[in-house]
This record gives C-alpha cells, structure tokens and sequence, in this order.
C-alpha cells in the first residue's frame, strides 16, 4: 500500500455469476472484511456473493442489482409484467468472447433484446461502490472518498481491450482513476497464498481459478527474497461453470427440440426461471 491518504483498501470480485467485494484497514491490512450478508427467498437464502444481474425498468432506468433484481424480475413473470423489463446476467463473458470490444459492443438480456454493454458494466461497478460506501459508513461513521483505494479484479487470460473496457466502466461508475487499481484473479489468489506460508523457497506451484465464466490457470515460483515470478504466460479458456449450464440446456433441446426454450421463454418466462433457479440448487 502506499503512503498516501488511503484510509482502506477496497476489492470488488465482478464475477461472471456472482459478485462480492471485501476491504481491509491500511493499519491491519491482513484483517479482511467481506460485504455484508445478501439475502434471498425472503430470507431463506444468505450469501457472501449476489448474483451479477442488473434490472432495468420500463424507461429503461437501473432499478436493481442482484439478489434483488432477480427476485423483482421473479415476480414480474409470474403477472405477466416482465416483457418490457429487461435483465441482464452473465454479461461479464462478452468482454472475453468478442474479438474486437468498443463503445458500441452489446449484450443480450434475457428476452435476447440487445444494449450497449458499457452501460450495464457502469451500473454494476457503481452499484457494488455504493453498498461498500453505506457499509463502510454504518462501520467507521466519516468516510471520505479520497480515503479508499479500489481494486478490481480480472481474469489474466482477457485481453488489453478487455481491461481497458473495465477499467472506463469503474471510472464512469464514478471511481477516481488515480485511487482504481486492476488486479489479476489467480495473481491475487497467489499472493494471498504466499501471505499464508503455504510455500517454501524456490517451489513452484500453479494457481487454477475456475469461476463462473473463465478457468485461468499461472505458474508462479517463490524466490530467495521472498517475491514471487511468474514462470509462464497465464493460460485458460471460457471453461468456467456457466457451461455445465449451457449443457444443461443442450440436453433439454436434444430431448424436447431445438426451438424448446425459446418457446417457453416466450410463453412462460416464470416457469423458464424456475428450471434455471432449481438447476442451480441441484448444482450446490
């Protein structure tokens, strides 16, 4: 950490599925402290991590992140409410599957309906920087923007357009560029290792991430000084678990037909909900 003003270091884990953020004190850095608790299923529920799902209204307005959104979203189908509500999840994989990523790169919501991208990307970061603000106030009462440094997270295998577009998103959503750092995922994994003791002099060891959207895998080895060297160039691939749930989904068309889905999210988006919700209950 540096010796300027930063009063607390803050990280937000932007995950392809779900998202969290934890900060620690510049005088106890070690002594991490994740987000408070979410809460789904009125109640029934608790995560460390909410879902990366952002809801806009009929304007077209942010209304919700989340756990919240996706409840809020729930419920607008089952009325019959939801065609002109629009959500958007699992968006974060577009930054890693497009070749060329610009201002005018989109995503789908889950009607298939495109929107810029970079919006939805604004909305996320400044929604997780203003949960961590009214937790940081309820915990330390003053808290000054010019005392927290932010941290974001990427996976290593994106590219330099992929970290740039994150990086604009974060400053739109209203992060000071000069206080907002980018991490790599299994660089920050190997690190926190190391701050643990789990490795002795010159041993070599691997780093594998494998999150919601992307496996990323680092080499690292522990030097005499105590630093650590990357020994080869991080390698990975859209391997992560969103996939078993694409496949999940191939299986049902292989058995009820190609164009099954789409036709039950045309008709009974509440019931095409459902099968994913419970889909991810079996999963844990």
């Amino acid at each position: 950490m540096s010796s300027d003003n930063t009063f607390i270091v803050a990280a937000f884990d932007f995950g392809t599925t779900y998202s969290g953020y934890a900060f620690s004190l510049k005088d106890s850095p070690t002594d991490i402290k994740t987000n408070e608790k979410w809460y789904a299923s009125s109640g029934l529920l608790v995560s460390l991590k909410t879902p990366t799902c952002v809801l806009l209204n009929e304007a077209g307005e942010f209304l919700s992140f989340g756990f919240d959104a996706e409840e809020q979203y729930y419920s607008l189908t089952g009325e019959e409410k939801h065609h002109r509500w629009r959500l958007f999840s699992r968006f974060k994989m577009a930054l890693h599957n497009e070749k060329v990523i610009s201002h005018s790169t989109t995503i789908e919501d889950l009607q298939g309906k495109p929107h810029p991208a970079k919006p939805i990307f604004t909305m996320s970061i400044r929604y997780l920087q203003q949960h961590l603000l009214k937790t940081l106030e309820l915990r330390y009462t003053v808290i000054k923007e010019s005392d927290i440094k932010y941290i974001i997270t990427v996976p290593a295998i994106w590219g330099i357009a992929a970290k740039q577009f994150m990086r604009e998103a974060a400053i739109e959503a209203g992060i000071d560029s000069k206080r907002l750092k980018l991490a790599l995922e299994p660089e920050a994994a190997a690190i926190w290792s190391e701050s643990l003791g789990h490795t002795l002099e010159d041993q070599k060891f691997l780093v594998v991430d494998i999150g919601g959207g992307t496996a990323d895998i680092s080499a690292h080895q522990k030097m005499s000084d105590g630093s650590l060297k990357n020994i080869h160039a991080p390698s990975g691939g859209p391997w992560g678990g969103i996939y078993v749930d694409e496949n999940f989904l191939k299986f049902i068309r292989s058995i009820f037909g190609e164009n099954s889905l789409e036709s039950l999210k045309s008709d009974d988006m509440y019931d095409f909900i459902e099968i994913l919700r419970d889909f991810e209950m079996k999963k844990r």
